[in-house]
């Protein structure tokens, strides 16, 4: 059985007075995901805590599409959108892990 590769994106809106948003979308499916960020998690720097949050919720309601991905792929898109949403250098990050 060959292997197949699953591709997952990642965009951040922002809307004055709003929380912002994560909309994580794969090209064969019909409509992306979304996920508003809580304030609280919301931080700049980007937050081991709030990547968990997205990826769980991610995982909770898109299952089938987050396995495709896997946890590890799932993680990196969504802190890497995250950070490049916040104007963070993305090569120095302080070394959080997300478990």
């Amino acid at each position: 059985m060959g292997r197949a590769a699953f591709v997952l994106g990642a965009t951040i809106t922002e809307r004055p007075g709003r929380e912002r948003e994560i909309e994580l979308s794969r090209p064969d499916e019909a409509g992306p995901w979304r996920l508003a960020l809580p304030g609280a998690l919301d931080q700049r720097p980007v937050t081991a805590k709030l990547v968990k949050y997205v990826a769980t919720c991610y995982f909770e309601e898109a299952y089938d599409d987050a396995k495709r991905v896997g946890w590890l792929g799932v993680v990196a898109v969504v802190w890497v959108a995250l950070a490049r949403a916040n104007g963070e250098d993305i090569l120095q990050w302080g070394g959080q892990q997300v478990a």
